[in-house]
């Protein structure tokens, strides 16, 4: 029949790409996801040294896909924020593996020092200027994987401070200050008695700050 309309037929629906957010999203889901699955099944005490490392591969897989959309969106960006935060963690040795948060220590005698304090991810202050150290050397060590360390220490007492930093600043006494990557160094102060302070401070990602109490 010439006056035949011919049927109509529906367009499919048009493909939804998948964007790399949603990778990115996706993949540190499930780098968090497995991370937590192997502490809780006693695997490993300390899965979260690996953060960084999956955390890297996640952006570098959205950053693939974007590449090969033709797109250079933010990610590389966040990629070699990353992949400098790694190397200077890598390069301390310090441990992201344990907490996250802020830490407030004030130990009121010697006794109360609980050397090593170490931080994932965080602030850090050690408030030491309560404490009367004895004749001697004391030594002390602190870390924090990325954030901040400060450490508060009695006016005048002498101090060796061995300090490592592998991005970021550090200041002792208002006297020295010094700011890069891959940094590290042994700063003293001579005090007025007998009494000596030794710091290990190290810090991966962040800023290290020594002074005495007010």
């Amino acid at each position: 029949m010439s006056g035949a309309v011919p049927p109509v037929v529906a367009a499919p629906p048009p493909r939804r790409e998948v964007s790399a957010g949603m990778v990115l999203l996706g993949g540190l889901l499930v780098v968090g996801g497995v991370l937590w699955l192997l502490q809780v099944a006693g695997i490993t005490a300390n899965p979260w040294r690996a953060a960084l490392p999956g955390a890297l591969i996640a952006t570098g897989l959205a950053v693939l896909l974007d590449a090969r959309r033709g797109l250079h969106g933010g990610l590389v960006s966040l990629g070699i924020v990353l992949t400098l935060a790694l190397a200077a963690v890598s390069v301390t040795n310090v441990p992201l593996s344990g907490s996250i948060g802020e830490r407030d220590y004030r130990p009121a005698t010697l006794a109360d020092i609980s050397s090593p304090y170490e931080l994932g991810v965080g602030d850090m202050t050690l408030d030491l200027s309560a404490i009367s150290f004895p004749p001697g050397e004391t030594l002390v060590v602190a870390s924090v994987g990325m954030g901040q360390l400060e450490v508060i220490l009695p006016a005048g007492v002498g101090t060796i401070v061995d300090w490592q930093v592998g991005a970021g600043d550090i200041t002792i006494f208002d006297s020295f200050q010094q700011s890069g990557a891959g940094r590290s160094g042994v700063e003293r102060r001579e005090g007025s008695s007998g009494h000596v302070v030794r710091l290990q401070l190290s810090i991966g990602v962040g800023d290290i700050e020594v002074r005495d109490g007010r």
